[in-house]
């Protein structure tokens, strides 16, 4: 979002990450990047090289890999697993993206922060860390 935001802040100084009305002028800039590439890149490539390394894995898991031991290929399979559940760990709890000073807390501690992300206030958790950007650059 600090890339788009420099990026894009140049050109329209309003724009703000996170509004899809702002993020879909993003994606149909054309001076910049094209829209096709921004939605491959987003949406389809990641989806494809999930779905070829799911094929690799299946078939090693029937055969092994170039005759390597089946622990060898347990330690490849645990290194997919762990970037799976990090990444779904993310999107269930998308506010450990945010530093802690967006949680609000005059004075954020750690154990503050942990409640901050695990048990939002509101469900439009995205107005509430821009509404503490907009305070935290007044301040």
């Amino acid at each position: 979002a600090v890339v788009s935001t420099q990026s894009t802040g140049e050109y329209e100084p309003e724009w703000e990450p996170g509004h899809a009305r702002d993020e879909m002028k993003a994606m149909l800039r054309f001076d910049m990047i094209s829209a096709p590439f921004g939605f491959l890149i987003k949406y389809i490539i990641p989806g494809v090289l999930l779905l070829l390394v799911g094929l690799a894995l299946s078939k090693d898991l029937k055969e092994p890999y170039n005759g390597y031991a089946m622990e060898w290929n347990l330690l490849g399979i645990l290194i997919v697993v762990s970037v799976l559940s990090c990444m779904l760990i993310l999107f269930l709890f998308p506010r450990l993206w945010y530093d802690i000073k967006y949680s609000g807390d005059s004075n954020p501690t750690f154990s503050s922060w942990l409640k901050w992300v695990f048990i939002p206030k509101s469900v439009n958790s995205v107005e509430d860390v821009k509404l503490a950007r907009k305070r935290s650059v007044a301040a």
